[in-house]
């Protein structure tokens, strides 16, 4: 699954941080069968952001917004818990879609998540 995404964390308490943004896709290790988020910059292609999807990923549930003047085909969001660094530790990001892809990219982490070994 691919799709445009903006990654938010909560490092500083309850204000979100824009994390990463760039193109989402979700991945799974051929060998040894983990599954990954990996989003990379549109342009350069960089590594922005890299999550493990395990059984113990939290994904919360799926908030569509309606058009606005700001986002006229409206947005989806949804959060979960995992860890992307050690330094961290588990945290919570918020992931922010086009509203056509909240529900779609939702169900395949939670298929990758179910699938995890």
């Amino acid at each position: 699954f691919k799709c445009n995404v903006k990654i938010y964390d909560f490092r500083e308490g309850d204000k979100a941080n824009v994390h990463a943004r760039g193109m989402l896709k979700l991945q799974r290790n051929k060998t040894t069968g983990k599954c990954l988020a990996v989003v990379r910059d549109t342009v350069t292609g960089n590594t922005k952001f890299t999550v493990g999807i395990s059984e113990q990923t939290i994904i919360g549930p799926v908030r569509l917004t309606d058009p606005s003047k700001k986002k006229p085909n409206g947005a989806g969001d949804f959060s979960i818990r995992a860890q992307e660094s050690e330094k961290y530790g588990v945290e919570r990001f918020l992931f922010v879609v086009e509203r056509k892809d909240g529900q779609p990219l939702h169900k395949a982490m939670e298929d990758l998540k179910k699938s995890a070994k």
